[in-house]
């Protein structure tokens, strides 16, 4: 029996891991993607014969059983990747604290970087741990919230049966934020600390301490004693690897397409989808992985959506840029460069080496993030995997062994940068690059001197290469998290969801699973 066809709307880590569990399934798929280049925000690009990575940089998940080893395991996927014991130096006003894999070694960090209140630290930190412990071990039921049907609690019921504690530790600390748990050690006021958490939280749900829900937020924090991983190539060589998976499956991806609008005819049952370039498809099934909501129904009765992807400069028709960003979204502002001769940092490791740093009052102002850090990431120059398709599209290219590939990112709302006149885009723009310079000169003092080259990147940027301004996902709260949580599921039959402002989240993992939680729910849609 011919299954029924699914259109994917975005090239994302999401969208590729839907369309390759879905092609795996025998459904025939056409992804659709509006860059020149598969992964969206954890892919790639190139500038100037430069590959460079498009965001994410270091991975979680891959050790063994771990929850993206097992999508890629059931994928039929190998990745070569390389352990990070060492992932990154949170560097504070006052003192740096080194983030380790091995827990002894963390927990001793801890008692020596927060000596003030060490103690108070120490158990903090392990009351944490078994939070994340348990909130892991649920996660690897591979539950989707919230469920809309039986095949969304995937292994929970069984586990629920077995584990009857984790799920009364769980729900105890439901409805906690972080700032709660601070508060029962007595540590909501030691600002140092309180820093160190700010600094991961920003990154990894988009809000601190005083909003970020303990449950993923416990996760997000000790991952790293579960692994953390860097992908030789970048995540570029992950998003190339599912792609040619896809295609070997039989799938369809679309590149350089931007989706113009989608109409469903309720009639037919059946969608009829459009690119800017006069292509036109009709899917039974559409999936939305491109990280921007649909606006409503228009009042001609037909689900209809334009120019969603497309830049704020275009048809009159097309959505505003700033409607595609929420109010408690961030954008990103980062510098790709390349680097030689440096004398610190990792350059006589082959491993990447990531830097959370606490910049200035005055520059966090500048670019509109009281708490959050200045990211950066150092590893080596390599090229992307290409497969028959990625060679034809121009993408192949030679890398220089003996240099360093430099990523760094900040946080900036996003409406700060559209919108702007030409002449004040370019002076802020160039303001907040030399500022960000200045930041990165702190743990790399000749940086400047060492660079071959320096790209910057804003949500403007953003929003007109991926189609969206944001990055990040939906701020992990309470509310968002744990008691409204958005699925899979659309407003309409035969409309599903999937990436990053999706459960489970924000971040690379969250976004996988999402693409295999959109796919399991299509494939149990049409099973009936």
């Amino acid at each position: 029996m011919t299954k029924p066809s699914v259109g994917i709307i975005g090239a994302g880590i999401s969208g590729l891991f839907a369309a390759a569990f879905l092609a795996q399934a025998g459904f025939p798929v056409t992804l659709i993607e509006k860059a020149t280049t598969v992964g969206g925000s954890a892919g790639y690009y190139r500038r100037r014969g430069e590959v460079f990575p498009t965001g994410a940089t270091v991975a979680f998940g891959l050790e063994p059983g771990g929850l993206l080893r097992g999508l890629l395991d059931d994928l039929h996927l190998p990745l070569d990747v390389k352990p990070l014991p060492h992932a990154m130096d949170v560097v504070l006003p006052d003192r740096t604290v080194s983030v380790y894999l091995d827990r002894q070694l963390w927990e001793h960090e801890l008692t020596d970087k927060f000596p003030e209140q060490k103690d108070a630290v120490l158990h903090f930190w392990r009351h944490l741990a078994q939070i994340a412990s348990d909130v892991l071990d649920v996660s690897k039921t591979r539950i989707a919230l919230p469920p809309r049907h039986f095949s969304d609690l995937g292994r929970f019921p069984s586990f629920a049966l077995r584990h009857p504690a984790v799920l009364f530790r769980t729900g105890r600390h439901s409805l906690m934020t972080v700032h709660d748990l601070l508060k029962r050690y007595g540590l909501e006021h030691y600002q140092p600390f309180v820093q160190f958490l700010n600094a991961q939280l920003i990154d990894a749900t988009q809000v601190d301490v005083t909003r970020s829900a303990l449950l993923p937020s416990s996760l997000a924090l000790d991952v790293y004693r579960h692994g953390s991983f860097y992908i030789p190539g970048g995540f570029g060589t992950l998003a190339v690897a599912l792609w040619e998976r896809i295609l070997a499956l039989g799938g369809e991806v679309v590149l350089a397409q931007s989706v113009s609008s989608c109409q469903y005819d309720s009639g037919k049952k059946v969608w009829h989808v459009r690119t800017n370039r006069g292509m036109e498809f009709t899917f039974a099934t559409l999936l939305n992985a491109s990280g921007v909501e649909f606006p409503n129904r228009t009042a001609d009765g037909y689900d209809t959506y334009r120019d969603f992807a497309a830049p704020p400069s275009t048809a009159a028709s097309s959505i505003d840029a700033t409607e595609a960003v929420a109010s408690d979204e961030w954008g990103a502002v980062r510098l790709d460069m390349t680097a030689k001769g440096l004398t610190a940092g990792p350059s006589s490791s082959p491993l990447p080496f990531a830097y959370q740093m606490i910049p200035s009052a005055d520059h966090a102002r500048l670019w509109g993030d009281p708490h959050g850090p200045v990211y950066m990431t150092i590893h080596p120059r390599c090229d992307v995997p290409q497969n028959q398709q990625a060679s034809e599209s121009g993408l192949a290219g030679v890398s220089s062994p003996d240099s360093l590939l430099i990523t760094v990112s900040v946080h900036s709302p996003a409406k700060q940068w559209l919108g702007l006149s030409k002449e004040a885009y370019s002076s802020l723009k160039k303001e907040v690059t030399e500022a960000i310079l200045t930041e990165c000169e702190r743990v790399l003092p000749d940086l400047r001197e060492s660079l071959l080259s320096c790209h910057t990147g804003t949500p403007a940027t953003y929003q007109r290469y991926v189609g969206k301004a944001q990055v990040g996902g939906r701020p992990l709260t309470v509310q968002n998290a744990v008691l409204f949580p958005r699925g899979a599921r659309g407003e309409h039959k035969q409309l599903f969801y999937a990436g990053e402002n999706r459960f489970p989240g924000p971040g690379t993992l969250s976004a996988a699973l999402s693409g295999y939680f959109a796919a399991r729910a299509i494939q149990n849609q049409n099973l009936g």
